[in-house]
């Protein structure tokens, strides 16, 4: 029929490692695209949690969402201003 797929112990390692390949390349891309957003968004808005001293403090991803909705959510609300 086509090319079969391998069974047992190996075929579980193959779709194990292709989802992990798969899983990596996805949190690099998030990673990545968080990073991006975050350096979109003006220092002096980069309003975070004060937690620890500043050498200490590695700002979190979702620490990074919620400050970004924030700016976003400020940002619409002063362009209804506007119009």
């Amino acid at each position: 029929m086509g090319t079969k797929r391998p069974t047992g112990h190996s075929g579980v390692k193959l779709r194990r490692q292709m989802h992990n390949d798969s899983a990596m390349r996805s949190r690099a891309r998030l990673n990545n695209m968080l990073d991006e957003l975050w350096s979109a968004i003006p220092k002096e808005e980069r309003i975070v949690p004060q937690h620890g001293t500043p050498e200490e403090r590695e700002v979190c991803r979702a620490v990074k969402v919620e400050v970004a909705i924030s700016y976003i959510k400020k940002l619409q609300a002063h362009a209804r201003q506007k119009f």
